[in-house]
């Protein structure tokens, strides 16, 4: 079988495999055929690691072939099949293989140069001046939430504290829901999305979101196995601007993929303007 074929390319005569160079691909036979395409086992290069063994190299050169030969009779069928513009075909194999290999040449320039530092002052100037570009599409808020099981002992003790804070012992409250809680976020400073909390548990029956939010500071709700625990320490309604802290993290995403793009702009202008000066292209058109 073509399995048992490809095995023995890695394989040597004491039994003991190693692998095949790359350079000794290119010597080797055609491997498959369809119509007058040919397969030659130098089309493998690459495909190979050194860090894979015989038999998983194998059953890898023998899903490649069989994926190639699928392919190609796809191809032979089509042709035969459809009219199709060769021109505009050969421009899409030209653009699929430029972003092959350009995207590999300007991943690594790009790595080696790009400074993914953002200092506070350029992430808040960056706020100021998009400010209009952060509108909000959901409600959002800063809470103490917890999911306690209806069963647990000191739930007194718990709901004063968390109802209380900050005037409470912060303490208290984060041992009490590491200890008992089946669900916790005791974040006070991150704003979060109040769907979220909306979701498998009773809050989710509250009907008009906005005027709860304007009028609850601490709500309890209950089903039959748990209690549900919120405190709200701020919030933000939806359409209107999101605060800094919200989107401060999509604010640095942003800054760092603009000076990616800049990187990248800059260094085609510098080899188009290179190669024009040392006439390194010629156009023909009239």
């Amino acid at each position: 079988s073509f399995y048992i074929f490809i095995s023995t390319l890695f394989c040597i005569p004491s039994f003991s495999c190693q692998y095949v160079k790359q350079k000794e691909l290119a010597s080797l036979n055609p491997i498959a055929k369809v119509e007058k395409n040919y397969l030659y086992l130098s089309d493998l290069q690459g495909l190979i690691s050194n860090d894979a063994d015989a038999l998983d190299s194998a059953i890898l050169v023998n899903k490649y072939v069989d994926d190639w030969i699928r392919k190609q009779l796809m191809i032979a069928k089509s042709l035969n099949e459809i009219e199709y513009n060769k021109a505009e075909i050969d421009r899409k194999v030209l653009d699929y293989r430029y972003s092959l290999i350009v995207h590999e040449f300007l991943k690594k320039y790009v790595s080696s140069l790009l400074d993914e530092s953002v200092s506070e002052l350029e992430l808040l100037d960056y706020y100021k001046e998009k400010r209009d570009n952060f509108i909000l599409k959901q409600h959002i808020l800063r809470c103490l939430y917890a999911k306690i099981p209806i069963s647990v002992p000191g739930l007194n003790d718990f709901r004063r504290n968390i109802r209380n804070y900050p005037n409470s012992n912060f303490t208290d409250i984060q041992e009490f829901c590491i200890n008992n809680s089946t669900e916790s976020m005791l974040d006070a400073d991150s704003w979060v999305n109040f769907q979220d909390l909306l979701v498998n548990s009773p809050l989710k029956n509250v009907k008009n979101t906005t005027q709860f939010l304007k009028s609850t500071s601490f709500s309890e709700r209950s089903d039959n196995n748990y209690i549900y625990f919120i405190r709200i320490l701020d919030f933000k309604i939806s359409d209107g601007y999101a605060p800094f802290e919200y989107v401060k993290n999509n604010i640095e995403n942003i800054i760092i993929n603009k000076r990616k793009i800049l990187l990248k702009k800059n260094l085609e202008e510098s080899i188009y303007n290179e190669a024009k000066k040392n006439e390194g292209f010629k156009v023909f058109i009239p």
